[in-house]
């Protein structure tokens, strides 16, 4: 896209949307003031034979460099994998190296090719203003040359590796469960900006496997008495255990001469198994480890072991965790509020933390010969960047605005602006917390239906409830149907409110699973609602009007004691309330899209990514219509998008013509979620092609094609911004509505930052916007306003989020579908070789349908 916008314009709207303007706060950047002016050459390399972790890589080359000094000069910058810079032009070259002790014998052979030579004009490119079609792909490699270069000092020294965005300091350490602690860092990326190079540091917190015994880590992982009941796992316990260990990289204690290897699988009844040693005769792995080793008798022999490299057995009782290994895959449930307790840091200690990091050289920065070498300076003190405050738009409700204060306002008081018509008739409550008193939940379904008649909803109290058993919930739900179409006298029931357990994962997706999908034909999907015990049983008039609100609409992590009436109301078709603001008028004719694609988890590989899109489809865009589609694991654009469009703005007309307005939509605001930076350019080849071909398709062609805005929402980054105290909420937070347009430009892409939300808890993070597109040309402030106004009407709340509403709601379908699919299709359309599941993603494909209630915003 070429072109700027003009941030700060002197026209009305920019004044009637600012309500202050020139706001300075400082942002977790320093500037690199001095940029690498060093030539370097980019060479691929080869190790052979190849090493299985990136660790051992690095021994090898630091052992080639050490070996060969003279040829290399200074240590050369190496990414653990196939890409060495280095400042010494070499010819392509195999290096003969050798890792034993006695360096007698070479052990490994190292090729380098030289592929690249990188100059201070690379850099210059980088952060010159233009398209991204004026740079070659080559010239990005600087940017990787220049995170090595900050990286490697202070990774090497807390050892971790240099291509790591993070390093974790051990003395953090703090032990939650399952053989895990929480270990605190700090994270280090080069960004180029308009014009400079800028160094984003932020303090971070992950979990990572707990040094040490593994027949610790496995007892305490499965929350067994002792090694004994290793001994006698279930299946299901082995397969969490294998997965849980898998790729852990492992110290046999009593052979300290052997290197550390990663986990390949585990073993049963490890101390029993058989092989032929080297004189041939065969003998059991107990029986090895006794002759072999003066402290080799092995205690469980039928217990749990594991094998590393090709065919080594060894018993769990002689491995040991090697220290600082992250833990890459999903944190259960209960251990997820551990990390983000560690992770919550207020802005102003936050930004301490980074300052002290950075005077006392943690990274490096003044010493490391890496830097030195390439000529490279950075300024210790971070940058102040200078920003505005957005009005909030107007909240409107069935009888009077709600008053709007930091970003967030009551429902006390309030009817919904459009009651679902009908109401709540026939319903029923399905319990399964078996410690639950039916007087409790008596008084609570009380409290709501009164709580929904205050916002205006005709609703029938005393509904049917019923008690089931969490371990099998879909008997009980069916007599829950059943019952509400008595208690209703209808043939479809309009909802169940299900109360769980506190921790109840499997339950709960079983439960959507059943409301979401239904079994057709016999049974049609129908709205479920899900409550937890330790919630709802303490729920005051706030937690029941906001679970009022979210049958309307939807939840997401909110406070889940402000979720009550708000996600009744929507789910039946109602409104609980619409906003007003300058944007209004430009959204009455547009239709407003979230799109997402959600992956698989670290290490799966039999399951499908998942793409999800919202599409809004009244004048006041809280209606919305959305699909789901299936395709290939970590795929990042989405395959069907061309379908899905063609499908939403059918919808879209539908919806219009049934209220008397045939016009196509004049704008279409494209919102795409979950989108790297270096992704960019290939969605602008792929997907915005696709949203035109489905305007051809549907006949939106010439003078009634819609105008496509289209805009990539980034919230996974580190971009953090800390004001004055004057100018901060009482959590320490930018006010909500901060925007940012200049400061942090992107030399290649219009795009500028908003912290919509109001600080709750820790440091807030700011949307990062992208646009891709902009064929109306609209303004960067209207743009900023545009998203602002759409982060004010997510369903589920009576606050401002972080990101618009249509970005949360895609994201919620790809997490409800996710459940889905491991629920229903991840065992059943899963192949196994060598005891592997595989994927079969046609067979999944073929029995994927859109859910029932894909025009009631189920995933609220």
């Amino acid at each position: 896209m070429s072109g700027r916008f003009e941030a700060h314009s002197t026209g009305a709207l920019f004044n009637q949307i600012v309500l202050r303007q020139r706001v300075t706060v400082r942002t977790n950047m320093f500037e690199i003031t001095r940029a690498p002016n060093a030539v370097y050459y980019q060479y691929d390399v080869v190790i052979n034979p190849p090493s299985i972790t990136s660790a051992r890589n690095y021994e090898i080359i630091d052992c080639m460099q050490s070996s060969y000094a003279a040829e290399f000069g200074s240590r050369p910058l190496y990414d653990g994998r196939a890409l060495l810079y280095s400042q010494r032009d070499i010819t392509t070259r195999t290096f003969p190296v050798s890792m034993r002790r006695d360096r007698a014998q070479p052990t490994h052979e190292v090729t380098i090719t030289k592929r690249a030579v990188i100059d201070s004009s690379h850099v210059q490119l980088l952060i010159r203003e233009g398209d991204a079609d004026d740079k070659d792909d080559a010239n990005y490699v600087v940017l990787q040359l220049c995170q090595l270069m900050v990286r490697q000092a202070p990774n090497f020294r807390h050892r971790f590796p240099a291509h790591s965005k993070s390093f974790y300091v051990a003395n953090t350490a703090v032990d939650i469960d399952m053989g895990l602690q929480i270990w605190k860092g700090f994270f280090q990326s080069v960004r180029p900006t308009l014009g400079r190079l800028l160094l984003n540091v932020d303090h971070t917190a992950a979990p990572v496997y707990a040094s040490g015994s593994l027949l610790r880590t496995m007892i305490q992982f499965l929350r067994l008495k002792d090694a004994r009941d290793l001994q006698n796992l279930s299946r299901s316990e082995y397969l969490r255990l294998r997965s849980h260990l898998k790729g852990v990289v492992v110290r046999v204690t009593v052979s300290p001469n052997v290197r550390p290897k990663p986990i390949a699988d585990l073993v049963e009844e490890a101390g029993r198994q058989e092989f032929d040693n080297k004189e041939g005769v065969r003998v059991t792995v107990s029986e090895h480890f006794a002759n072999k080793y003066p402290n080799g008798i092995v205690r469980f022999p039928r217990a749990i072991g594991v094998r590393v490299g090709k065919s080594a057995i060894v018993p769990a009782e002689f491995c040991e965790i090697v220290p600082g290994q992250l833990f890459r895959k999903k944190l259960p449930p209960e251990l997820q509020n551990d990390l983000l307790k560690a992770a919550t840091t207020r802005p102003e200690k936050r930004q301490a933390a980074i300052q002290d990091a950075v005077h006392l050289d943690t990274f490096n920065w003044s010493t490391s010969d890496f830097i030195k070498d390439a000529g490279m300076s950075i300024n210790p003190r971070m940058l102040e960047v200078t920003g505005d405050i957005l009005k909030a738009p107007k909240i409107v409700y069935g009888n009077g605005e709600a008053n709007v204060k930091d970003g967030t306002w009551n429902v006390v008081g309030r009817t919904f602006y459009l009651p679902a018509q009908g109401g709540l008739q026939a319903w029923a409550v399905a319990v399964f917390d078996s410690r639950v008193q039916r007087g409790t939940v008596s008084r609570f379904v009380s409290r709501l239906v009164k709580n929904l008649r205050d916002r205006g909803m005709v609703v029938r109290d005393d509904p049917p409830i019923l008690f089931g058993n969490a371990m099998n919930p879909v008997l009980t739900l069916n007599n829950a149907r059943a019952a509400a179409q008595e208690f209703g006298q209808v043939h479809q029931p309009d909802m169940i409110l299900v109360i769980l357990p506190a921790n109840a994962e499997e339950c709960r997706n079983t439960v959507k699973v059943w409301g979401d999908w239904g079994d057709l034909p016999a049974r049609p999907a129908m709205p479920v609602l899900c409550v937890r015990s330790g919630k709802w049983d303490r729920a005051n008039d706030q937690y029941c009007n906001n679970l009022a609100l979210k049958f309307v609409a939807c939840r997401r992590r909110t406070p889940e004691y402000s979720q009550a009436s708000s996600r009744i109301n929507p789910r039946l078709g109602g409104i609980n309330c619409i906003i007003k603001s300058e944007a209004s008028e430009f959204l009455k004719t547009a239709m407003v899209l979230g799109a997402d694609v959600g992956h698989p988890g670290a290490g799966v590989h039999h399951l499908p990514s998942i793409t999800g899109l919202v599409a809004s489809v009244d004048p006041t865009i809280t209606r919305y219509t959305s699909f789901s589609y299936l395709q290939e694991p970590r795929l990042e654009l989405i395959q069907d998008l061309e379908d899905m469009m063609v499908r939403s703005l059918r919808d879209y007309q539908g919806f219009r013509q049934r209220h008397g307005d045939r016009n196509p939509p004049q704008h279409v605001v494209f919102f795409r979620d979950g989108v790297s930076e270096g992704e960019y350019r290939h969605i602008q080849e792929v997907e915005i092609p696709k949203i035109k071909s489905a305007f051809a398709e549907m006949g939106l062609q010439g003078a009634i094609a819609p105008k496509l805005l289209f805009i990539v929402v980034r919230k996974r980054h580190h971009v953090r911004f800390f004001p004055d105290k004057q100018d901060a909420d009482k959590s320490g937070n930018c006010p909500a509505g901060f925007i940012l347009f200049d400061g942090l430009k992107h030399p290649e892409y219009v795009d500028y930052y908003l912290q919509s939300q109001a600080g709750l808890l820790g440091t807030s993070r700011p949307a990062h916007y992208v646009v891709l597109e902009n064929e109306a040309e609209l303004s960067l402030p209207t743009i900023g306003q545009v998203a602002y106004h759409l982060c004010y009407q997510y369903a589920r709340a009576t606050r401002a989020v972080s990101i618009p509403a249509p970005v949360y709601y895609a994201d919620l379908m790809c997490r409800r579908l996710t459940v889905t699919v491991q629920s229903c299709g991840g065992s059943d359309a899963a192949s196994t070789v060598s005891g592997e599941p595989v994927l079969d993603l046609d067979r999944m494909r073929a029995n994927h349908r859109q859910s029932g209630l894909n025009k009631r915003m189920h995933w609220l």
